[in-house]
């Protein structure tokens, strides 16, 4: 129950986001163009900001001594993904150009 409030919160400004944002649309405030001007300053301007943020607050040297094992767990991981992906392209497609992709 305790998770329960918050989360409710989060829905509803989330809820009150999409009407707010249905109703300009819908009564022509925004220019049509607006969503992709949007789309670019989240992709520019906020999402860098809010994963430096991130690293700010959580990228510590206690924090990376702590989690050293999964850190090194993880990097092994995705060392096999990318060989797996790699030989698995030139298994699916004998184009050089889509191999890479």
């Amino acid at each position: 129950m305790d998770l329960f409030v918050p989360i409710l919160n989060q829905m509803i400004f989330l809820f009150a986001f999409i009407i707010f944002g249905f109703i300009l649309t819908k009564g022509k405030f925004v220019p049509e163009n607006s969503a992709t001007v949007l789309s670019k300053i989240e992709n520019i301007i906020f999402m860098p900001a809010l994963v430096m943020g991130t690293f700010i607050d959580k990228c510590t040297v206690e924090n990376l001594k702590a989690n050293a094992v999964l850190l090194l767990f993880s990097c092994l991981v995705l060392a096999v993904v990318i060989l797996l992906s790699i030989w698995a392209g030139k298994i699916c497609y004998k184009e050089k150009y889509l191999q890479k992709i």
